[in-house]
């Protein structure tokens, strides 16, 4: 005999096997803590006693406002806004910026920059293109500078993100040395053998502190032209940075003549040196020094050259 009572089977829970779930009230507490959604759901029952939610659908409160703002004119109609508004941030003014980035004796025979300046804006005047940022070519321009400046080394143009005129920075060329002509003209070539600028244009070409070179040879020479190869540059260049090292004052460079000659002068001695300019400067200049300092000590003084043209030997008149 059992302590407890069996709990009275009620008839549904006989019948089925399971308990009817009861139906809240909307006074019980779950309800109230949930009435945010109460607003909004309705709640149903199915057949097999769960609950289910039913969302109302949203009312459209301003119709007529929704299909304008999705109308074509609508949207034409901003698209010409925003682009009436951006104009000041995308056309160019034609007074460009003008840069000069030099190191040394590369400055003094640059031109004014009202020059440069000129130049671009004429480029800027020629075409619809460079009157904004979007279709402004500015290798072209970088190009124009290159053609007409021959002592520009490289120009870069550069697009303002806010401003409205474009920034032109120019790099010039390095100059090697002024080179003379018989037709009493002289140019100052850079490292490639190119003629530059006539002297004669630089303002301040006393502060040029590269050597000079005399060319006997009678060729003529045209700005922006190659008035010497490559190597006879970089021969000349060499035998004079070798020359300055040893404390060796050159009072005179010529380009003789006769062909794959260079003639040097040192100062205090009345002889010139002969170079070959198809072997190489070190080891002639080299030569030469050897040779000098051997001829000193035994007071020797050469009258007309000394001769370093073959390999590791020096000749003397």
């Amino acid at each position: 005999m059992s302590l407890f009572k069996r709990p009275k089977e009620t008839e549904s829970t006989h019948q089925t096997g399971r308990r009817r779930p009861q139906q809240r009230t909307d006074e019980s507490p779950q309800a109230q803590a949930f009435s945010y959604y109460s607003a909004q759901r309705t709640k149903t029952v199915d057949n097999l006693g769960r609950g289910t939610d039913h969302i109302e659908p949203a009312r459209d409160d301003n119709p007529i406002l929704k299909r304008l703002v999705r109308s074509p004119i609508f949207l034409t109609l901003c698209a010409i806004g925003f682009a009436i508004m951006s104009l000041p941030f995308v056309l160019l003014g034609n007074e460009p910026q003008i840069k000069a980035e030099v190191r040394g004796d590369n400055a003094f025979f640059l031109q004014d920059t009202a020059s440069y300046q000129l130049t671009v804006k004429k480029k800027l005047d020629s075409s619809w293109r460079n009157t904004n940022k979007v279709t402004v070519d500015a290798s072209g321009i970088e190009q124009s500078l290159m053609d007409a400046y021959p002592e520009l080394g490289r120009v870069s143009v550069t697009k303002p993100l806010l401003g409205r005129y474009l920034r032109v920075v120019i790099y010039p060329v390095k100059p090697s040395f002024i080179l003379t002509t018989l037709e009493s003209q002289a140019f100052l070539l850079d490292d490639s053998g190119r003629a530059l600028v006539s002297v004669s244009q630089i303002k301040d070409s006393g502060e040029l502190s590269v050597p000079t070179v005399d060319d006997a040879s009678g060729v003529p020479v045209a700005l922006g032209s190659q008035a010497l190869p490559k190597q006879t540059v970089s021969f000349i260049t060499s035998v004079v940075r070798l020359l300055e090292a040893d404390s060796t004052e050159i009072s005179n460079i010529t380009l003789p003549r006769v062909a794959n000659e260079l003639h040097v002068r040192t100062d205090g001695n009345p002889y010139f040196v002969k170079f070959s300019l198809q072997d190489d400067p070190t080891q002639q200049t080299g030569t030469f020094l050897a040779a000098k300092n051997r001829l000193q000590k035994n007071k020797v003084i050469p009258k007309q050259y000394i001769d370093v043209r073959v390999p590791e030997r020096a000749y003397y008149l």
